[in-house]
């Protein structure tokens, strides 16, 4: 009898519904890596950064661009599997945005694109090949007086390329006159890069960068697919209708700044002006450009001991009165000051001493300054190095054993902030070393930073064993340091393999790194065919160290993702074999993820995976095998894999 209508279709409904709810662990991500990297070298997979964590992911991708470094995506698994996947790309439109459009509610998967805000806006008109619609603006010139650009078509046809590929921008001046200023060619698209696109000229707003390449049929700008713009409007808050502000800055300059530097002479309000006064270059911004009353204001001095001195700013000459205790004009300092002042160190920097008693600053017999005001708090920049056992290496790829050196390199850039006792100070380094000499082997040790005459210093700790620490590490100001002393800040962690030596390899990942963590995979693999036919767990073919893989975790944050697989021959008076994982034990199945036959003869293979949160510092996971008694010889177990994918 054939299955009622109504029957087939409420199947129908159950089995979309399990598709729907099939995804798991989703996550907000950009497509590439911090360094600019999409391609990860083998097909259908690219990287992709968390946008929350900014940890990085290798990812399967059938529905991404490509060429879209920093588009918004969705990134999650099946469940019941181990493989990132990409599941969405970010909400976008066909056309500009509509009001309703712009104020929706965002929620997880959603994004608002910049392609969404009007003012000055470049858009490609479909089925016209080259021409665009530039949509109007308003804004405030320098002068303070009101300025308009029309809503007008732009035919870009006349640029594009005979032959490669380049970027023209299109801009606008004062009196919303458009220019296309046309960028250096290269040999292909995809040749392409942000440094491609030519720079903005004085006085002028940018609206876009535009791809124009030869062979090139229409223009397209969507962030989902192809997309030949970059967005290059400053928007201010709102979205709309705001100002586009341009600052011009004029370095090299001679002397400070003058009332005559005014309008007639070609300067905007606004404008900033660099003149090196001989400790460094002071910054000044013209507040009003008046003809023959401008005013300048400065912002920043390059050095020195103090902001101003006795109300004067910039290069302040001082007659031979000025130190004069009785001097009744330009009275810099008194002699009692001067004694006070005396022990206070060369180039001290003092904000404000005009309220500040002698005692304040110095109690005579000490050479640094009170903090009784200033104690800045961390800006709170991610470290942008890493751990490693070879130099000038930040990832390494290759098996390191023996290694007797751990180095701190730079990876994602080479900026760095360390804790002076009292405030976290920014600085750059290069590649530092840290020698082990005599180590106790069989035991962690954690790796600080910290400043050093103003510059990067490393220094280990060692634990009291493989799985505990003999000091602890704990927040403050954010940021993981020993307990006690932010001064030194964890960098991560390393195993030793003997007394003076650690390893990074294929089966022992010995060396963890606290910041830019990367998936490092562990593997190992033990082809001895044997038979077994004792019911006792015991490592494969009861060899431990040819069956296991080994790590050491500082700080426990990440899932580790452990596999075995497993093959055997089996007959039929054979027991039942099982090839499992044991976790930190080579006598019992911890998990029971592999291989166990009852019934089935023949040669059989299985894998199973194990997703769990390691135990602090070192551990291992171990090929186990076991079989329930048949007739001897019993199962021939040919061939097991153990294998994991661990962030270090």
């Amino acid at each position: 009898m054939p299955t009622p209508l109504r029957k087939l279709f409420q199947q129908k409904i159950k089995r979309e519904a399990r598709s729907l709810d099939r995804w798991i662990d989703k996550f907000p991500a950009t497509v590439g890596r911090a360094d600019g990297t999409i391609l990860t070298g083998t097909s259908g997979i690219i990287w992709v950064q968390n946008v929350i964590n900014g940890q990085e992911y290798e990812v399967h991708n059938t529905i991404a661009p490509t060429d879209r470094l920093g588009l918004h995506v969705v990134v999650g698994r099946y469940a019941g599997e181990t493989i990132w996947r990409i599941k969405d790309v970010s909400t976008s439109y066909g056309l500009v945005a509509s009001v309703g459009d712009v104020t929706q509610t965002a929620v997880q998967d959603q994004f608002i694109d910049r392609d969404h805000f009007l003012p000055f806006l470049t858009w490609p008109r479909d089925g016209e090949g080259f021409v665009v619609t530039i949509f109007g603006d308003t804004f405030i010139r320098a002068d303070g007086t009101i300025g308009a650009i029309a809503n007008q078509p732009l035919n870009l046809a006349s640029h594009v390329p005979a032959t490669g590929a380049l970027y023209v921008v299109i801009e606008a001046d004062d009196d919303g006159v458009i220019y296309v200023t046309d960028g250096t060619p290269v040999d292909a698209k995809e040749l392409l890069t942000l440094a491609d696109i030519p720079p903005i000229t004085s006085d002028r707003r940018a609206s876009c960068a535009v791809r124009l390449y030869d062979g090139q049929v229409q223009l397209y700008r969507d962030s989902a697919s192809v997309n030949d713009f970059v967005d290059l409007r400053a928007l201010t808050s709102g979205g709309g209708g705001g100002d586009l502000v341009y600052v011009r800055k004029f370095t090299g300059q001679m002397s400070a700044p003058t009332v005559d530097d005014d309008i007639d002479a070609g300067y905007l309000v606004t404008d900033l002006w660099e003149f090196d006064s001989g400790y460094g270059p002071d910054v000044y911004i013209c507040r009003d450009n008046a003809a023959g009353a401008a005013d300048w204001l400065l912002l920043d001095t390059g050095g020195g001991a103090v902001d101003s001195v006795n109300g004067q700013i910039g290069v302040v000459l001082l007659d031979p009165d000025d130190l004069d205790d009785t001097a009744t004009t330009n009275k810099f300092v008194t002699a009692a000051e001067i004694s006070k002042l005396a022990g206070i160190e060369a180039l001290a920097e003092v904000n404000n001493i005009s309220d500040a008693d002698a005692t304040e600053l110095t109690d005579g017999s000490e050479t640094t300054l009170h903090s009784h005001a200033y104690a800045p708090v961390a800006n709170h920049a991610l470290p942008g190095g890493r751990l490693t056992l070879t130099t000038g290496v930040p990832v390494t790829t290759a098996d390191v054993t023996g290694a007797t050196t751990v180095y701190y390199t730079p990876h994602l850039h080479n900026v760095l902030e360390l804790c002076d006792g009292t405030i976290w100070v920014p600085i750059t380094y290069t590649e530092v070393s840290l020698a082990l000499g005599t180590v106790t082997s069989g035991i962690g040790y954690d790796v600080f930073g910290y400043l050093d005459s103003g510059a990067l210093a490393l220094e280990s700790l060692a634990w009291t064993s493989g799985t505990a620490r003999a000091t602890a590490i704990s927040l403050q100001d954010g940021r993981y340091c020993k307990t006690g002393d932010k001064t030194r800040l964890y960098l991560g962690s390393f195993y030793t393999t003997s007394t003076t030596q650690t390893e990074d390899s294929s089966d022992r990942r010995f060396l963890f790194n606290m910041y830019n963590r990367r998936r490092r995979l562990s593997s190992q693999t033990n082809g001895s065919s044997h038979n077994y036919n004792v019911n006792t767990v015991r490592p494969f073919n009861n060899d431990a160290a040819n069956s296991n893989i080994e790590m050491f975790i500082g700080l426990v944050e990440d899932v580790v993702e452990v596999s075995v697989f497993g093959q055997l021959l089996r007959a039929a008076t054979d027991g039942a074999p099982r090839i499992r994982m044991g976790v930190n034990t080579t006598t019992a199945e911890s998990s029971i993820v592999g291989l166990a036959v009852s019934a089935i003869t023949g040669r059989i293979t299985s894998q199973g995976t194990l997703l769990l949160y390691p135990s602090l510092g070192y551990s291992y996971y171990v090929i186990t095998e076991a079989t329930t008694v048949g007739t001897a010889p019993g199962t021939a177990f040919e061939s097991a894999i153990i294998s994991a994918i661990s962030w270090m």
